[in-house]
């Protein structure tokens, strides 16, 4: 089973949303696992341009720092 961004907590990589959509995620994967099957995230290859971090999320601040994101003529490229 995959699943696209839906699980994202607000288009965060890596994090998920366990407060209400996918609220006992690990149980689910768990059970998946015991059937013989497996559960596949999406990442997004995107990272959500937070000016400052909220709730430590800290990927596009680190992102910016270390220089790694998509340029287009010099400027950093927000999708």
């Amino acid at each position: 089973m995959w699943s696209d961004v839906d699980y994202m907590k607000d288009y965060r990589n890596f994090i998920y949303d366990d407060e209400v959509a996918f609220k006992g995620l690990p149980d689910f994967i768990s059970s998946l696992h015991d059937q013989g099957m497996r559960y596949v995230p999406l990442i997004d290859a995107g990272t959500a341009a937070r000016p400052l971090p909220i709730d430590n999320y800290t990927q596009y601040q680190d992102g910016l720092q270390k220089d790694v994101f998509l340029k287009i003529q010099g400027e950093t490229f927000i999708g």
